[in-house]
């Protein structure tokens, strides 16, 4: 097996307030969202604005 290096890989969750699993949602809307943290602003928010159209996704909920 080997791995595509063109692309980024993603590992993702879709449950907002810890308990609302979104995956299907999100999957309908071909989408994939995030928010603010506590502080107003995500830690990750640079890396999650880099994903790209083709990169892979896996979603936990």
């Amino acid at each position: 097996m080997s791995i595509d290096t063109s692309r980024n890989y993603w590992f993702v969750g879709a449950s907002w307030g810890g308990t609302e699993d979104k995956t299907d949602e999100l999957m309908e809307q071909g989408i994939w969202r995030f928010w603010p943290g506590p502080e107003g602003k995500n830690a990750y928010e640079d890396k999650i604005r880099s994903m790209k159209p083709g990169d892979l996704i896996a979603i936990k909920s």
